[in-house]
């Protein structure tokens, strides 16, 4: 299913660390209550001003970035959408959550 969010939505697809290490351990992941992490899937236009401007979205398809989960948001499809305003971070893929 292609997402193709309108306005200043994102689409991000969550992800989770694996559940076992290369050594094989098996571990239980905290969750972070306020930050999730994940990779954008969809991008919308950007907002709209009253004057017809359009703001940039300073990523793009593909980035790892890092969500405030304590502001609004909704699951489509096993997708998080989210204003583009909550984004707070771009990361590398390999960063960890604490």
């Amino acid at each position: 299913m292609k997402l193709i969010p309108l306005g200043d939505l994102i689409a991000i697809a969550p992800s989770s660390p694996p559940p076992t290490t290369s050594a094989g351990i098996h571990y239980t992941p905290r969750e972070n209550p306020v930050y999730g992490k994940g990779v954008v899937v969809g991008i919308g236009r950007g907002e709209v001003t009253t004057k017809g401007w359009v703001y940039p979205i300073e990523f793009k398809i593909g980035d790892c970035v890092l969500y405030d989960k304590r502001d609004g948001f909704s699951m489509i499809s096993g997708n998080v959408m989210i204003n583009a305003k909550h984004i707070v971070a771009i990361v590398d893929e390999s960063a960890e959550i604490e």
